[in-house]
């Protein structure tokens, strides 16, 4: 008998080859690695046994998965730097690629990605063909590698900006300048830059000073270096006729629906499109492809076209359509599942659409095993297979009438796209808005059957007649404004964003496999409802009999409502206080969780001044910014939905830059601070934002004591009361000595907080604890170093009152501070006092269960406990 899986032979191939692609991955060792096979096989064999598959496929399968196995190991084996291995400085082989940075070079390669210009930086990558080592401990040496890198280039006028449109795709370039270690992750779920380029096969960040160290080489292109040269031209040329047309902020997003070019849409709108949910229009795929395809044949048909020849002529279209629009993941799968269709009906073969995705899977697969992890690549392939399996199965429970089908069609699309893409969407981006439905609703279908035909027509209509195209382009625009207005008004409705932990990978299986198995159920009671005739349906929909209907479609839907609940609450601690230094450069910020869910953050980071410059020209689209980067991100992807109570240590900007951006993401409910100002833009930025969303303010004074969680005890100890003035504010420039200074007992455990204060302060603390007749010598188990280990800090007094067994300086790497001053390491020793450095160790997370302590470091997987 034909049995389940042998009916989707290629969807199991592709499993089967996924499968062989993430063992490979995942498996620590080969032993582990059989042994996983050998329960691949023992599944099989199960299966053959229950006569659920024959012994034909189970051979397939395993064949498949020992086939994907090898060649996965095979491309693992490749999957090293070419550079690396050549290099053997020292006379050490073997070495890992954090041994090397700053590596002066001279590099001739061919650009194998379009050059992108952002504010006073090129960025490219080039396939290395030659690279000749600069060393001064020894004669230079030339190495013929080929090796991807990453170039950033750095402009010095804003007239070498043009000079990207001569780094296209097949240039010859020679490179002088320094390769350097992406940087990994400092905090735990940070985004890991190194990892991110590894995955796309590139190890190392090649610098490059000025264009001065940039020559043009005269080299005979390979026919795939012409062509991919000559598409880039061709982009180029497109995207200039788009600027001819449009204007404003309406160039950018015609750029990217168009053509996927990105670098152009306004960040602030690209920001807004994310909020709501809605990113995915600007993503080239089926929307497009298929609006292409219909404009084609339209007007093919207008000319007599054969439908032979107009499949004919969309066969040798697709392909260009998908290289022009930039060759994302999602929109080559959009195009080749395309092409298998259109292969099918010339073929005179019948279109089985899970077939055509599964095979357009595993062919993108076999080209680039990468492309799994690709999120672009997970988001297209499941909402495509969702919309696929879901949509006739939920479409026939909504009115049929035609002047309602219309509306219920664009409903249970989106509504089936937001159910699939859902557990990927907060897995990734860890919020959800909820009326995302709604936008998605109400926009995609304008922007799907009016905005982008239209905009695809005022692009071929320029390539005729700028003055027509932009006649047509200013009614785009109106319809753009409407869009875009209703997308910003969508956006500000922030009490409907909700915001998501991280959820484990089970969970996103789980969600998905359950939602494909509803669909499933409410398409085979859909199929088995309407086979029937009128009498035998009333029949069924008696009570008992509905009750057996609804029945396992009802367990699943409660199964995702139990996944739902399990997924807003995650993460939780379970018992344990957690505090955690996070590493934001040079600049503090103290994240603390308690048992029961209180959320304490103290100090924000600083804001890097990374890509900003005065001179207009020079400034990046998206400036490296600490609290939009590191911080919030960190405290989303940590399920944190609301602070109960931040705490600014003082108003220096290293310490106080990356608040704005958290109180702009996350709800906070008080704000406690030292009662002082200072005339910086970045205290009245604060301060204003602090107002406007009418949150609670208080000073922080010495001595007060409060119970700020259910195993939180805190007690400020600066400023004092007489330095603080209960209804005044004073403006004070030099903030350190102004430093809210904490001590918090969690479960018998003390932790010190010290903000930025210097030997001066530390003495009148310790004379106002005696004052205030409030004795805390002795020894105490965590001291934050104050202002980043600084050698006016941390003086012997301050050591021998408090007696630390552990500190935690917040530094950032080779800052031009000389933090942590070696005096105050030399005095830490003295006390044998364990330090954590954030610059060395990452993150340090000290977690308190039942009067027990335990520090890492992100760097380090080993718990120590006291």
């Amino acid at each position: 008998m034909m049995t389940a899986p042998t009916k989707r032979p290629i969807v199991w191939i592709t499993v089967a080859f996924i499968v062989g692609k993430l063992l490979v991955d995942y498996s620590s060792n080969r032993l582990g690695l059989l042994l996983l096979i050998g329960v691949w096989c023992l599944m099989l064999a199960l299966l053959t046994y229950t006569q659920m598959c024959t012994r034909f496929f189970a051979i397939v399968m395993v064949a498949v998965l020992g086939i994907s196995v090898g060649y996965n190991m095979v491309l693992q084996s490749q999957h090293y730097s070419k550079i690396l291995q050549s290099l053997q400085w020292d006379g050490q082989q073997g070495q890992q690629i954090e041994h090397y940075d700053s590596i002066p070079v001279t590099i001739k390669g061919i650009v194998v990605s379009a050059a992108v210009v952002d504010g006073d930086r090129i960025s490219l990558h080039m396939l290395s063909e030659e690279v000749q080592l600069h060393n001064d401990e020894q004669r230079e040496k030339q190495l013929f590698v080929k090796e991807k890198v990453l170039v950033h280039l750095s402009l010095h006028e804003q007239k070498e900006q043009l000079l990207h449109r001569q780094m296209l795709r097949g240039t010859a370039l020679q490179l002088t300048g320094t390769l350097h270690i992406p940087k990994r992750a400092d905090n735990r779920d940070g985004f890991d830059y190194q990892q991110f380029l590894q995955e796309k096969n590139i190890f190392w960040l090649f610098k490059v000073a000025s264009m001065t160290d940039v020559i043009w080489l005269k080299q005979q292109k390979t026919m795939a270096q012409y062509m991919t040269n000559a598409i880039d031209r061709l982009r180029l040329y497109l995207a200039d006729h788009l600027d001819k047309i449009y204007s404003g902020s309406n160039i950018g997003f015609m750029k990217g629906l168009l053509l996927g070019i990105r670098e152009d849409f306004d960040e602030r709108q690209f920001q807004q499109f994310s909020q709501v949910g809605i990113t995915h229009i600007l993503a080239i795929s089926g929307l497009h492809v298929a609006v292409f395809m219909y404009m084609v044949t339209i007007i093919l048909k207008f000319f007599r076209f054969t439908r032979e020849r107009i499949n004919g002529t969309l066969l040798s279209l697709i392909p260009l359509y998908v290289v022009l629009s930039g060759a994302s993941p999602s929109v080559i799968r959009a195009g080749m599942m395309a092409l298998l269709a259109l292969f099918a009906i010339q073929a005179g073969k019948q279109k089985n659409t899970i077939h055509i995705i599964a095979a357009t899977a595993l062919i993108m697969l076999l080209y680039k095993p990468a492309y799994l992890y690709d999120v672009s690549f997970q988001l297209s392939f499941i909402v495509t297979s969702g919309l696929i399996i879901g949509v006739p199965a939920l479409r026939n429970y909504f009115p049929q009438k035609k002047m309602q089908r219309f509306i219920f069609d664009i409903f249970t699309v989106s509504l089936v796209a937001q159910l699939i893409s859902f557990p990927l969407t907060i897995y990734y981006f860890n919020q959800f808005h909820l009326l995302s439905l709604l936008a998605n609703v109400l926009f995609v279908p304008m922007i799907s059957s009016i905005i982008l035909p239209l905009a695809m027509i005022s692009l071929i209509v320029s390539l005729f007649s700028i003055s027509i195209a932009s006649w047509l382009a200013k009614m785009i625009t109106g319809l753009n404004q409407y869009v875009l207005n209703g997308i910003e008004w969508f956006a500000k409705q922030t009490s409907f964003l909700t915001i998501w932990g991280t959820p484990p990978v089970w969970w996103v299986g789980t969600w998905l496999v359950v939602s494909f198995l509803l669909f499933i159920q409410l398409r085979t009671k859909n199929e088995a409802y309407y086979t029937l005739d009128e009498h035998h349906r009333f029949y069924m929909f008696s009570f008992y009999r509905m009750l057996n209907y609804v029945r396992r479609p009802f367990m699943l839907s409660m199964s995702l409502l139990i996944l739902l609940v399990y997924s807003y609450n995650y993460p939780l601690l379970y018992g344990v206080t957690e505090i955690s230094f996070l590493a934001v450069g040079q600049g503090d910020a103290t994240l603390i969780r308690s048992s029961n869910g209180k959320v304490i953050l103290i100090d924000g980071g600083g804001t890097l001044s990374f890509g900003t410059s005065k001179e207009q020209w020079k400034a990046r689209k998206r400036p490296f910014e600490v609290g939009k980067q590191v911080v919030v991100p960190l405290l989303k992807k940590r399920g944190i939905k609301q602070i109960d109570m931040l705490i600014i240590s003082h108003l220096d900007t290293d310490h106080i830059g990356g608040l704005l951006a958290v109180l702009e993401h996350i709800p906070v409910k008080e704000v406690w601070w030292n009662q002082t100002l200072k005339k910086s833009s970045d205290t009245i930025q604060l301060m204003e934002m602090i107002i406007a969303k009418k949150i609670p303010l208080y000073s922080a004074v010495a001595g007060e004591n409060y119970q700020v969680a259910n195993n939180i005890q805190m007690q400020f100890l600066w400023p004092d009361e007489s330095a603080v003035r209960r209804n005044t504010v004073e403006y004070v420039e030099d903030q350190n000595e102004w430093s809210v200074v904490l001590l918090l007992d969690i479960e018998g455990k003390r932790i010190l907080l010290t903000g930025d204060i210097g030997q001066t302060t530390e003495q009148r603390i310790i004379q106002l604890l005696h004052k205030l007749m409030l004795d805390y010598s002795g020894q105490i188990d965590v001291m934050k170093v104050a202002h980043h280990g600084s050698k006016h800090s941390m003086g012997d007094e301050w050591l021998a009152y408090w007696q630390p067994r552990a500190a935690v300086i917040s530094v950032g790497e080779r800052n031009s501070y000389g933090h942590p001053h070696s005096d105050v390491l030399d005095r830490l020793d003295i006390y044998g006092v364990d330090v954590y450095q954030t610059s060395v160790n990452g993150e340090v997370v000290f977690r308190i269960k039942k009067q027990m302590m335990y520090v890492y470091t992100k760097r380090s997987s080993i718990y120590e406990t006291n």
